[in-house]
């Protein structure tokens, strides 16, 4: 079983809609909705493996099995006008529906985001640490490779990243910290180390740095006072090492095929 004997629960539970719509499909009460809700997420937290509904890491639990745990007696239910409504079967599969819980391979039920949402400061700090390193080594192959042979997804171009912990003891710090250095002539100063932190965590590469620093000098009009100057004009030349510096609308074959077309029948106007 897990060693934390709690997990987080968020007050907006109290006003999403999902559970609304699990109550009016099932002919419940929200706050039974919600009860059973919280009972699940009781068994994922107390689960070996976090966020699932298991009872060791080789055997996941069956709806039986979670009826038994959360107390759910059918037979209650049998010499009531509820009878014909009151399925846990039928709760769950509402649940699988609003994308609240997955199944995996193994017919595992899982609690959507459950590890992420249970996640301490520390952990977060980590992980986005983590994706930052891996986001900045893709971009920077990228770029060494071919500067428009990719494709843009929305996460490399993601800006709401907030890293809690700084990245100053990565190497990829070091790297950014040192180009900054050569290309401006300006000292990383303590309030630096979070526009460093901020370009490394939606990839940018000195590259980009590079040709931001240029587009600032070119049409800012104004000095560089302050590494924080930079973000944006960096920001924007990855979106177009990324996406190219623009791109042609194809025209439809379709349109050159009816175009034949009318040039052989009427002839050319």
């Amino acid at each position: 079983m897990s060693e934390l004997p709690w997990f987080k629960f968020y007050t907006e539970a109290l006003h999403d809609p999902k559970f609304d719509v699990v109550a009016n499909d099932n002919k419940m009460q929200h706050w039974e909705v919600l009860g059973i809700w919280t009972a699940m997420l009781c068994i994922a937290a107390n689960s070996p493996i976090r966020g699932t509904l298991a009872i060791s890491e080789l055997r996941g639990l069956g709806i039986k099995d979670i009826k038994s745990i959360i107390r759910w007696d059918d037979h209650y239910w049998d010499n009531t006008e509820f009878q014909d409504f009151y399925s846990f079967e039928r709760i769950l599969e509402s649940f699988i529906e609003l994308d609240m819980i997955t199944q995996d391979e193994c017919g595992t039920f899982k609690i959507k985001n459950f590890e992420e949402r249970q996640e301490t400061k520390e952990e977060k700090a980590k992980r986005l640490h983590n994706e930052a390193q891996k986001r900045y080594k893709e971009n920077h192959t990228i770029n060494n490779d071919s500067e428009n042979d990719s494709e843009v997804t929305q996460d490399s171009l993601s800006t709401s990243i907030s890293i809690s912990n700084s990245l100053s003891d990565s190497l990829i710090f070091n790297d950014i910290k040192s180009h900054f250095e050569q290309l401006t002539g300006l000292p990383v100063l303590p309030q630096a180390i979070k526009a460093i932190d901020e370009i490394i965590a939606f990839g940018g590469t000195p590259a980009d740095i590079t040709e931001g620093y240029k587009w600032f000098k070119d049409n800012s009009g104004k000095p560089l006072k302050y590494y924080g100057q930079l973000v944006g004009p960096t920001r924007t030349a990855m979106s177009k090492r990324l996406n190219g510096n623009g791109y042609k609308h194809a025209k439809p074959k379709f349109i050159d095929r009816v175009s034949a077309e009318a040039r052989s029948q009427y002839g050319e106007r």
